[in-house]
């Protein structure tokens, strides 16, 4: 089969299945990030390559029949042309930092800077390294961890520089503190 996203499993082939046809029969898995649409059939055979007659479509795990990666539904929702370039996967109609998809994955409104994806921290940890933070983020989005020892009076600092997220989740460890009660937070950038 033609096209990327394919793995190839278990190849058997059975003569004479039908009078005069043969069956052949491949395990295929297609990947989720697959591209979508039609991919055509064939057998090789060494240097011998045939066409069959058919197709195979392959379609988008979500409602994206412009296959950007966004769903089309969302799409329609937030833009009134829902084709249009602002509406596209990689736009930050907003100018919040957060392109279209980020925006999709999260649940916010792609037109409203304030709705951005929301941080929790997920989990802080003392150790004799320091304060360790762990939080959900966003691969390639940059974060900056704040800090303040009294929740209603002290402003809050700087702890080290931005941080760069690498996967979905970021640990961030405050060498600083690792006795005194401390209070954190964590700020999605631009």
């Amino acid at each position: 089969m033609t096209g990327d996203g394919l793995t190839y499993g278990k190849t058997t082939y059975d003569q004479g299945v039908f009078v005069g046809f043969n069956l052949i029969t491949v395990e295929i898995t297609v990947a989720k990030n697959a591209k979508p649409g039609v991919r055509s059939l064939f057998v090789e055979k060494g240097n011998d390559r045939s066409y069959l007659n058919g197709f195979v479509e392959i379609t988008s795990g979500t409602n994206d029949y412009d296959f950007d990666g966004v769903d089309d539904a969302w799409q329609r929702e937030h833009f009134p042309v829902f084709a249009s370039a602002a509406s596209r996967a990689e736009a930050d109609p907003d100018g919040d930092g957060y392109t279209n998809s980020e925006e999709h994955a999260a649940g916010n409104n792609p037109n409203d800077e304030s709705s951005f994806p929301q941080l929790e921290i997920n989990s802080i940890t003392v150790n004799e390294n320091g304060t360790t933070i762990q939080w959900d983020s966003l691969p390639g989005k940059r974060y900056q961890v704040w800090s303040k020892k009294d929740v209603a009076k002290a402003t809050w600092k700087k702890v080290g520089e931005p941080q760069t997220a690498h996967r979905a989740f970021t640990f961030f460890t405050d060498p600083g503190e690792r006795e005194e009660i401390q209070f954190y937070r964590v700020q999605a950038l631009p």
